[in-house]
């Protein structure tokens, strides 16, 4: 971590006011909870109005509280990820089998709801992202990911893809999305983007205000379920009936060979390695990053092949029966 926020703390401590010695004791003593709180949220928990915590931020030279709130999480994460390095050292993380469709993160994040807020004080931070893009910031809890992870994400849970995830998506249905927020990057949203033409009041029934915190977060995250392994192929379900009945997601990892592609009226998406696609008189090379549709008519008729190893997820409407 660039900041550390702890010795600043520290150092400054004799020059605090009582407000301000109240604030820097609770994140000296529970920084870990300190960092996924609204300034609002801390500045009750101390005893202090949230000004008090916003100029609290600014006398420590941040430019506001959620540049305070990131260097506290990244705190977290960074202390998180070396207990993590120890474990791995001393083999305590064993077989576990962590998948998932996130295919590269570099130290960044899924980012979701930590703390219960009221639609109206979410409504009033969606306003005032048009001044502060950052506004949105204090509302999400920063969750780390690794490359493999699996999450799904449930109907009317608030929640962010971090700068740095490449991932792959899929959503039912794929043209309704609400984005509360007028900015996304450098790119001023217009309200038809942000609520796809619907009144204000009416987007934001689409938001569940009971679904926040680890709970949800623990209940996201999904390992995947092993229908098939050989020598040469693994096949595990990484979405399915359970999770819901709109749409599966099945990944599978040749390692040589070939296998049939069954799934009917599936888009197929190559995460890793390189092959072919084949079926009589037909023939196209794949590799990492391209998709393919296949059609129902073609379920059984047609291979992928690979010297070399291929990843592939299948991702179709409902559960296929061999569920």
């Amino acid at each position: 971590m660039s900041y550390d926020i702890l010795s600043t703390l520290r150092e400054m401590e004799p020059t605090f006011s009582k407000g301000q010695k109240r604030i820097a004791r609770y994140i000296t003593e529970d920084y870990d909870k300190a960092a996924f709180m609204t300034a609002n949220r801390l500045g009750k928990t101390v005893g202090v109005s949230e000004a008090t915590v916003v100029r609290f931020a600014v006398d420590l030279g941040f430019d506001g509280y959620p540049s305070m709130q990131k260097a506290m999480q990244e705190m977290v994460l960074n202390r998180l990820t070396s207990v993590q390095r120890i474990e791995v050292a001393n083999d305590r993380l064993g077989d576990q089998d962590v998948v998932s469709t996130v295919l590269r993160s570099d130290m960044e994040k899924i980012r979701q709801t930590e703390e219960m807020v009221s639609r109206e004080e979410f409504s009033a931070a969606v306003e005032r992202s048009e001044a502060d893009p950052e506004a949105m910031t204090a509302f999400v809890n920063r969750i780390p990911v690794r490359p493999g992870d699996v999450f799904f994400v449930g109907a009317g849970v608030i929640h962010a893809i971090g700068a740095g995830c490449l991932l792959l998506e899929v959503q039912e249905p794929t043209d309704f999305t609400i984005q509360p927020e007028h900015w996304c990057g450098d790119y001023r949203l217009s309200d038809r983007e942000m609520y796809l033409g619907l009144p204000k009041d009416t987007a934001m029934d689409c938001f569940n205000f009971g679904l926040y915190g680890p709970e949800v977060v623990a209940a996201g995250r999904k390992t995947p379920r092993v229908l098939l392994e050989t020598p040469h192929l693994r096949t595990e379900v990484l979405i399915g009936p359970e999770d819901t009945p709109c749409f599966s997601m099945v990944r599978h990892t040749l390692k040589s060979g070939s296998f049939s592609l069954e799934a009917p009226a599936s888009v197929w998406v190559c995460l890793d390695g390189q092959g072919t696609v084949e079926a009589e008189g037909y023939r196209r090379d794949i590799r990492k990053g391209d998709y393919f549709f296949l059609p129902a008519a073609a379920a059984g008729r047609c291979a992928v092949a690979t010297e070399s190893g291929v990843t592939l997820v299948c991702c179709a409407g409902g559960a296929p029966a061999s569920f």
